[in-house]
């Protein structure tokens, strides 16, 4: 009888120390303008801590869930996005590739003379911040500390003023004809 209740204390422990993991998947969509890509990044599943990753295909990779890269040559790249527990990556991790393709225009190429610029002000701001720009903003985003997007837009204006009373207090980062510009809320 001893040796019975020692295998059923063995099966016991076994069982209670074995979890059941369910899969996660994750998928992307891309928008791209000239050598810019800005990426939407959609992972499911039960990670107790998402992260999310990118490798661009070109030796370069991101983090966070909206991440944006600009190539420095046109072709087409294969743009792998990532989706895991950041806790335990055995229980939660997926991949998504696809080729993504990049030219280049006239539009985007700069005159030497006037190199491109980008001004935030007021920094820090409280309700509205100024964004002006040597060329055209074309689309930008600001993002929070944790890498997520909290506004985008797009105008063909060279300045425009955005509202960010609802945002909370803290550090941001302007994302706009491939440069970044960090600016405080108060």
């Amino acid at each position: 009888m001893k040796h019975i209740y020692t295998l059923l204390a063995f099966v016991a422990l076994t069982v209670v120390g074995t979890y059941t993991y369910a899969q996660c998947t994750v998928t992307f969509t891309s928008t791209v303008i000239d050598l810019e890509v800005d990426l939407a990044i959609v992972g499911t599943g039960t990670a107790a801590v998402p992260g999310y990753g990118v490798d661009w295909g070109d030796g370069n990779i991101g983090v966070g869930q909206n991440p944006s890269h600009t190539y420095s040559a046109p072709g087409t790249y294969t743009v792998c996005a990532y989706y895991f527990d950041l806790l335990d990556t055995s229980s939660c991790s997926a991949q998504y590739c696809e080729d993504i393709t990049v030219t280049s225009s006239s539009a985007s190429i700069k005159e030497i003379n006037e190199p491109l610029t980008v001004s935030v002000y007021p920094n820090p701001a409280v309700n509205s911040i100024e964004i002006s720009s040597t060329e055209p903003l074309e689309s930008f985003y600001i993002y929070n500390t944790l890498g997520t997007m909290v506004y985008s837009d797009r105008t063909q204006s060279t300045s425009t003023k955005v509202n960010i009373s609802e945002l909370p207090k803290g550090v941001y980062l302007l994302r706009c004809n491939g440069l970044t510009k960090r600016f405080v809320k108060k």
